[in-house]
């Protein structure tokens, strides 16, 4: 727990990362790596028996890719939301997300563009990071660089591994090649927190609804801050492997946004947890 900078502060970045804020957040667990397809599978096959509905706007299989032990990739907003309570259900936990401010019926079906109302944000269950929460586990406590390694410049993001491998349109050379070009994942260099994958491979989901102004309101500020209201988009992080030179996307401070029904095989997610 506690305060970091967020935003950008090397003057790489847009006009939507800026000004630099220090926001405070509570502590939470993240996943180490992007979820992976054989974790997808698995949460997914015991979703099926237990009430989620295996087709659109249910919770429908993810994207073919490379293997069980790449990301998970081809998910919208809406069906990673769906998959966090689902793997929530199965592991036990208190599910985050419901279909009203009530927080009585599990958000298990449907395309629902939640409220902040409708999380329950105490409950020990998994669910998307906030953005401010990606940004802060991406830096790993560094102050002041664009990349999640300690990088400064775009070309450090291009010798990685001993120059084996790049976070972006190449992939992991000993999975070998072919579509889409992910790496396994937690190839690639973790940052100070252990964290990998925090840049490149695919990019995250976020709860965040995304505004291109969001960073000169007072609401982002605030502790814990979770975005603005829905604004039509929802907040993308990391970049992925089809970000081509220069890797702009793969800043800690660079933020995109999409529409929740859009999935690409660009695209997945890491939960997280809060700590008790």
């Amino acid at each position: 727990a506690g305060p970091f900078d967020m935003g950008d502060a090397t003057g790489a970045g847009l006009l939507t990362e800026v000004p630099v804020h220090s926001v405070q957040v509570s502590a939470f667990f993240i996943d180490e790596t992007e979820v992976t397809a054989e974790l997808w599978d698995s949460v997914r096959s015991w979703a099926l028996a237990n009430g989620y509905i295996g087709v659109n706007p249910g919770l429908p299989d993810r994207g073919t890719g490379k293997g069980p032990d790449h990301p998970a990739h081809d998910i919208n907003w809406y069906t990673a939301v769906k998959w966090c309570n689902a793997r929530s259900e199965k592991d036990g936990l208190t599910p985050v997300y419901y279909t009203d401010a009530t927080w009585t019926t599990v958000y298990r079906f449907g395309e629902i563009d939640l409220e902040e109302t409708f999380v329950d944000w105490n409950a020990d269950g998994y669910r998307l990071p906030t953005e401010a929460e990606w940004e802060k586990a991406a830096r790993g406590g560094l102050v002041g660089k664009n990349f999640p390694w300690g990088g400064m410049n775009t070309d450090e993001s291009l010798d990685i591994n001993g120059g084996n491998a790049n976070y972006f349109g190449g992939g992991d050379p000993f999975e070998g090649s072919g579509f889409p070009e992910t790496s396994t994942a937690g190839f690639f260099t973790a940052n100070a927190l252990s964290l990998r994958d925090m840049a490149g491979n695919v990019q995250e989901w976020c709860w965040d609804a995304f505004s291109t102004t969001w960073y000169i309101q007072p609401g982002a500020t605030t502790a814990d801050t979770r975005g603005p209201a829905f604004t039509g988009n929802r907040v993308l992080r990391g970049g992925a492997w089809s970000n081509f030179s220069p890797p702009d996307e793969l800043r800690c401070a660079s933020r995109i946004g999409s529409g929740p029904v859009n999935k690409n095989s660009s695209t997945g997610f890491r939960t997280v947890r809060i700590i008790e």
